[in-house]
């Protein structure tokens, strides 16, 4: 089932990428890459990792690395969080399709709690990283996760 949804999701994305470029509405080629996103996570393919890295920053792709865990795919989360202002960065090209705390929108809390509890203590590990060593509005938005996290104790 893996390989076949993998595949599944790479056409979608290139469907969808076909379509922004026209100026067409990729509102279908999105929702399958949601539905393939959310399979993904519900069989936890660690094999699917990569593709689904190409469907970030998506919610549903953030959510379904999430469920498949494992150090690559908190890397692959972490480097969604937040770019550096002025830089385009992933959050901003697909806007409003993610939670994760930036500049000019708030984290949707529930969200940052389903990704972040997958990942346990390693996951409180590495925002602890990001808090002592970040910087900019990533080190801003770590914090905010943190904070929904209730992670305040044993953080700097």
């Amino acid at each position: 089932v893996g390989p076949y949804l993998t595949s599944a999701l790479e056409d979608e994305l290139d469907e969808s990428d076909l379509r922004q470029a026209a100026h067409e509405s990729p509102s279908s080629a999105e929702r399958a890459i949601a539905g393939i996103c959310f399979a993904l996570g519900i069989i936890r393919d660690h094999d699917a990792v990569v593709d689904l890295a190409a469907a970030l920053p998506r919610r549903e792709a953030v959510e379904a690395l999430a469920k498949t865990g494992g150090d690559r795919a908190l890397d692959l989360i972490m480097d969604t969080i937040a770019s550096e202002p002025g830089h385009g960065g992933p959050l901003r090209s697909y806007g409003k399709n993610s939670s994760w705390p930036s500049d000019s929108d708030d984290a949707d809390p529930a969200f940052v709690r389903r990704v972040f509890l997958q990942f346990g203590e390693s996951g409180r590990k590495r925002l602890q990283e990001e808090l002592a060593n970040g910087s900019g509005s990533r080190r801003a938005a770590v914090a905010e996760i943190v904070r929904i996290m209730g992670y305040s104790d044993g953080l700097a």
